[in-house]
């Protein structure tokens, strides 16, 4: 799901990887566009900075709500870890990024993980590095 302009682009990469068949794609607002599923996999590529953390609730939220049993939603941001100084791209960016979206910010990977449990996630995992990483949740 994107805005129109960009879902050509990801159905060249899908078409690239072999797997355009078995990708939906949905254009317009995440927040308001019906996404149908049951999906075995959402992706969040880069989004939830970009909201207030309620808004970000209420996305994650929508997504656990579509994926099939044992599927997962898949969160990838920019990953600010207090204490950590390969998060200081995500400490900068998030500085930035309240001066033009009101409320958004960088999230740590638990402050993601519990945002997946509360929002109906059996199960969270953490991969990736730093200053991007990836949370996922997975449905019962």
């Amino acid at each position: 799901q994107d805005w129109p302009l960009i879902l050509p682009v990801a159905q060249a990469y899908a078409a690239q990887l072999g797997v355009a068949e078995r990708v939906h794609v949905l254009a317009g607002d995440l927040r308001t566009v019906e996404f149908g599923g049951p999906y075995d996999a959402v992706f969040l590529g880069h989004i939830l900075h970009n909201y207030a953390e309620e808004v970000c609730r209420e996305i994650v939220r929508k997504c656990v709500s579509v994926v099939a049993p044992g599927g997962m939603v898949a969160i990838i941001e920019f990953l600010a870890e207090p204490g950590q100084p390969a998060s200081t791209f995500s400490w900068l960016f998030s500085t930035m990024i309240r001066g033009t979206t009101p409320g958004g910010r960088c999230f740590s990977a638990a402050e993601l993980r519990q945002m997946l449990t509360e929002c109906g996630a059996q199960r969270t995992e953490v991969g990736g590095g730093l200053p991007v990483g990836f949370v996922l949740g997975y449905r019962a």
